[in-house]
């Protein structure tokens, strides 16, 4: 077993292997109303590595009906890695994860916006990264400090690059609307999955 809980953290540990999963993989699904989730994550840590397991960690939630869904989500995070879970201790946040189930989710069933799919073939077309720099400006609320800091760049790199998104799309980021619709279309372009068969429940 792996070290001992911290006593101050009450946790119900619902479901922790699924067999279906490589041996050295684990599930953990939980279901905990107080705030203590880092000191929870950091246990899971030393877990993944007495146990010389990959555990995956759903998001936590407070209504305990809802076992199956995080378990489904569980297994979609699980099959969305492109690394073997093998041989290599570690944790894997569901919450980490969400921009990924995000995209696989809205991938089949909404269009991309216009102003994304433009930039998405410019890139292609001349391999540059405008997409992941304006997702990442969206994400970061289109604060240019804390973007420039995220992407490791100069600001004035970053101006100049938004100069250049702006000539490319010219999509009016005021708008909330648009904002989110390409927020998400972009999200879905760069971080939706290849695969095509999800594992069976």
């Amino acid at each position: 077993s792996g070290p001992p809980l911290p006593p101050r953290i009450a946790i119900r540990i619902a479901a922790i292997t699924a067999k279906r999963l490589l041996k050295n993989t684990a599930l953990i699904i939980f279901h905990c109303a107080e705030q203590e989730r880092d000191d929870f994550m950091k246990h899971l840590e030393k877990c993944a590595t007495s146990l010389k397991r990959v555990l995956v960690v759903s998001s936590r939630f407070n209504d305990f009906s809802q076992l199956k869904t995080y378990y489904e989500q569980n297994v979609r995070v699980h099959d969305m890695e492109d690394t073997p879970l093998t041989n290599d201790p570690r944790l894997i946040s569901c919450d980490q994860a969400f921009p990924q189930l995000l995209a696989n989710c809205c991938k089949d069933v909404l269009p991309s916006s216009y102003g994304a799919d433009v930039l998405y073939a410019y890139d292609r077309a001349h391999n540059t990264s405008y997409c992941k720099t304006l997702l990442r400006y969206l994400v970061c609320e289109r604060n240019a400090v804390t973007t420039a800091d995220s992407l490791f760049v100069h600001r004035n790199t970053l101006r100049n690059r938004l100069s250049k998104i702006d000539e490319i799309i010219g999509v009016n980021l005021d708008n909330r609307d648009e904002r989110m619709h390409l927020l998400i279309s972009l999200n879905m372009l760069l971080n939706a999955s290849t695969s095509q068969e999800p594992s069976k429940l």
